[in-house]
């Protein structure tokens, strides 16, 4: 080879490496590009998650005096906010599965009660135990649990070993629970809703979430809605007088004569027992029942919403039988949101004895103060519909799923859970698989941890690895509206409410809040 052609190959090589060079650092800047507006797009998606929230947080709070009397909340499917490269900014709420509306000029159900579930932290062993999915041995560890501190929520219990993520969210082949990343509970005012099975997910049976204030509904003539309720644990006062007159007209004497006996009023049955005793009719007992409490803290916790429950949680109602649970289903359904602002219309109309009603008060109320919601949030390029109306993160990018507990028993809302929720669906299929005994090499991070111990658990604590499950895209969130995110902070200590022998707490000598979640609209915590 001449001089020539060595110098020509020489340059041809270094051009070459030269342009390898070029290609290397363009691809890695469109990489890192890519990475950048993938990043950019769940900032803004998550804080498109956060303004849907505080929609919902609004039209809740907007909406308190009909929720106190026992209404459903309305609330907005869709917001969207601006417009900016073709795309638009989407909050949604995900319709909970199974509450497609049957009928004309019906809706899909936005917000799901937590109400109409079995408390966690109230609950006795023998009613944790007639749900299948957990049985006499899961109802003991939940009970041993939450007497070293209470359950922050119900996904704790994917602490125990016996509870897997099947069973807290349901299995999709048999039409319950999250299907298609869709989780649920069960249909407000449903008499068609399954009973207690092991089909049933305990998301839908159970909740850490269930304070029912003490503060009236508006009974006699719709006033007084939101007005605090009169303590009668410490029996008659001159100062009841009034408001007994005012409420109660001809009965005002009856109802005195009840409260000025010597006997001590510490839960809902023995004050029904007294008005039965002292011979008020049962047309009263709606309005004492909602001018009295013999409660003195601030909140009830554990009540579960008679006219909201499944026929299953019902039957576990302390005072009700399976055939009590499906009357009170199937006699509601008839009746408007007037008709069941109290308890006692299932007295009334006979639809229980009186008897299984003393028996039962003191674990019902006819409301719902606390709901659960889904926020899916992210971008929609314009003009595009969803293809499947309802459907979960069609069509979204830099998609988000936020789902949150929002809590309106005060007169200001609060936030009591949020989790992100975004890949749930990947992680019961990654259980399924698990749990199938399929090959499983492109699951597997090559770890063999042992599953944390029984019991609850902070935010983030034994719900990050559960068996070779990555979970950290589950863990618990709490927010300040004030303070911003706060993600890694630490949860709230919550004591479980005492209880008297008959299942009612008796309260404290001075009113105080212990409802679990600490955060609630301007930062301020309990």
């Amino acid at each position: 080879m001449t001089r020539r052609g060595a110098v020509m190959m020489l340059v041809l090589l270094v051009v070459t490496m030269g342009a390898a060079a070029a290609l290397s650092v363009l691809t890695g800047a469109v990489g890192v590009d890519r990475g950048v507006s993938h990043t950019s797009d769940r900032v803004r998606s998550r804080a498109l998650a956060w303004s849907g929230l505080q929609a919902v947080m609004s039209e809740l709070a907007a909406q308190r005096a009909a929720i106190l009397r026992g209404e459903d909340p309305t609330l907005t499917a869709r917001h969207e906010f601006g417009a900016a490269g073709g795309r638009v900014g989407v909050a949604k709420l995900i319709p909970f599965p199974g509450d497609e509306p049957s009928g004309p000029g019906e809706r899909e159900a936005l917000a799901a009660s937590e109400g109409s579930k079995i408390d966690l932290n109230r609950a006795d062993e023998s009613m944790l135990a007639g749900i299948a999915s957990l049985g006499e041995a899961g109802a003991k560890a939940v009970v041993a649990g939450r007497n070293t501190r209470a359950w922050s929520s119900v996904e704790e219990l994917a602490t125990l070993p016996s509870v897997s993520l099947a069973a807290l969210y349901g299995r999709p082949e048999t039409g319950e629970g999250a299907a298609s990343e869709r989780a649920g509970a069960p249909r407000g005012g449903s008499a068609a809703a399954s009973m207690v099975s092991e089909d049933a997910p305990l998301t839908n049976l159970l909740t850490a979430f269930s304070f029912d204030p003490t503060v009236r509904a508006g009974v006699a003539g719709g006033s007084g809605v939101g007005l605090a309720r009169v303590p009668i644990a410490g029996g008659w006062n001159e100062a009841m007088g009034g408001a007994l007159s005012e409420l109660m007209g001809g009965q005002a004497e009856a109802m005195k004569r009840v409260l000025q006996t010597r006997r001590a009023v510490t839960s809902s049955s023995a004050f029904v027992g007294l008005l039965r005793e002292m011979g008020v009719p049962k047309d009263s007992w709606a309005a004492a029942l909602d001018l009295f409490t013999p409660w003195e803290d601030e909140f009830v916790p554990g009540l579960i919403d008679v006219n909201r429950a499944s026929v299953g949680v019902l039957s576990l109602v302390p005072g009700l039988s399976a055939e009590s649970a499906a009357a009170i289903a199937g006699r509601r359904e008839g009746l408007d949101a007037a008709a069941k602002s109290s308890i006692a219309w299932i007295a009334r109309l006979g639809v229980i004895s009186d008897d299984e009603f003393q028996a039962a008060s003191d674990w019902l109320t006819h409301r719902t103060t606390q709901w659960r919601v889904r926020v899916e949030a992210g971008f929609d390029r314009e003009g595009q519909d969803d293809p499947v109306p309802g459907a979960a993160g069609v069509g979204l990018e830099g998609r988000v799923v936020w789902e949150a507990v929002i809590d309106v028993a005060d007169d200001r809302p609060r936030l009591a859970y949020l989790r992100d929720v975004t890949h749930l669906g990947l992680a019961l299929a990654m259980e399924r698989v698990v749990s199938a005994g399929e090959p499983r090499a492109d699951l597997d991070d090559g770890t063999d941890e042992a599953l944390p111990e029984a019991g609850p658990s902070g935010p983030g604590e034994g719900m990050e690895d559960v068996g070779s499950l990555r979970l950290r895209g589950m863990r618990d969130r709490r927010m300040s509206i004030d303070a911003g995110l706060d993600l890694e902070g630490p949860g709230a200590e919550v004591k479980p409410a005492e209880a008297d022998a008959g299942g009612a707490g008796t309260g404290s000598t001075s009113r105080a809040d212990r409802r679990a979640g600490r955060w609630r609209a301007g930062g301020r915590e309990r």
